[in-house]
């Protein structure tokens, strides 16, 4: 029987729910949650996994886990398991940084006598993959297998793609908070629901700032109302992975129950880049991911005109000539000193 439907506003709350601890039960309720949201006839279960990859030949996958399995196998391992090009299939890791949303049997290609096996054994049709990865290469995927393959509409791939970001945002919020949020040195303003700063610190002083992140906390309770039900997309749209480019809008509810909003530091931490800027570098990792522009703007909570003019900025910097020359030399030499030095090594 099929989990009951979920509305994805929900599935974004539970992408910061920290009630749970990591190696507990929230990985499995991420990923029933993204069960239920994309739940129809015919799904089999759905695979889960944390992962961390640097490059396109290591890949290391943290946790995994399976929920509401129909006849497919557990995981092999519930911890921690580096694989490289020796260890996997080759490609693995290139897939995850390059794919966000498809069908496994179309992204795979080395790699399909595996999937073959898989299918063969199981008796599933397909498993459609939902991928969230930063610019640093943490990253959350989740394999909702099917017994056939099913319409999947552009607006449910917004949805499904759209909360994979908030679930590697929310991991990468608690993992550098740790237990206690108020205490975070990160936290620099506290919100009511209606978006009134109570108090603000740091780069949240700011009138613009403050400004930013009024407007982010009234359309993420405008998102949490009537709209995650009667327009669920565009709810989901309304709840940036990050304002400013900075900040996660984290609730806190205090003993009498109220509720608050924090804003707390999440964005993606890169070593800094002799050519780059703190913020283009985040937006060319991003590109380098395969990651449109618009898909980036609402990663980071900016425009998709900035994310523009931030790549231009980047392909003048290092002296390309194009956002495709400039991601694949970032691609290629994301460990080499000068990045600007591999124009003659850009793979076709």
């Amino acid at each position: 029987m099929s989990p009951t439907r979920l509305d994805p506003v929900t599935l974004l709350e539970r992408a910061y729910d920290f009630t749970e601890p990591e190696d507990g039960t929230w990985l499995e309720r991420i990923a029933g949650a993204f069960h239920a949201v994309a739940s129809r006839r015919g799904v089999r279960g759905a695979y889960a996994t944390i992962y961390q990859t640097r490059d396109e030949a290591e890949l290391t996958f943290e946790r995994t886990c399976l929920v509401e399995s129909k006849g497919l196998p557990a995981p092999r391992t519930a911890g921690r398991e580096k694989r490289s090009a020796t260890r996997a299939p080759r490609g693995w890791a290139d897939l995850f940084r390059r794919h966000s949303f498809g069908w496994l049997g179309d992204l795979v290609s080395e790699q399909g006598r595996c999937h073959d096996e898989f299918r063969r054994t199981t008796g599933v049709a397909d498993g459609l993959v939902v991928n969230g990865i930063d610019a640093t290469g943490l990253g959350f995927v989740t394999t909702i297998y099917f017994d056939r393959r099913v319409a999947i509409s552009l607006a449910q791939r917004n949805v499904l793609t759209r909360a994979a970001a908030h679930v590697v945002a929310g991991l990468r919020a608690r993992r550098a908070i740790g237990g206690r949020l108020l205490a975070s040195p990160r936290v620099e303003a506290v919100l009511d629901p209606s978006g009134r700063v109570q108090e603000a610190t740091g780069e949240a002083k700011s009138d613009a700032a403050r400004a930013t992140l009024s407007e982010a906390a009234r359309a993420i309770d405008h998102a949490r109302g009537r709209l995650r039900r009667e327009s669920p997309e565009e709810a989901v749209a309304l709840w940036k992975v990050l304002v400013g480019g900075r900040w996660s809008l984290l609730d806190h509810f205090e003993r009498d129950g109220r509720r608050y909003l924090i804003a707390c530091r999440n964005a993606p931490e890169l070593a800094p880049h002799e050519w780059l800027t703190a913020r283009e570098h985040q937006v060319v990792a991003l590109a380098a991911h395969g990651h449109s522009n618009k898909y980036i703007a609402y990663e980071l909570g900016i425009s998709p005109s900035t994310v523009g003019v931030l790549i231009c900025r980047a392909v003048a910097r290092l002296g390309m000539d194009s956002r495709r020359t400039l991601v694949r030399a970032f691609s290629d030499a994301r460990h080499a000193e000068d990045p600007s030095s591999t124009h003659g090594t850009l793979r076709t």
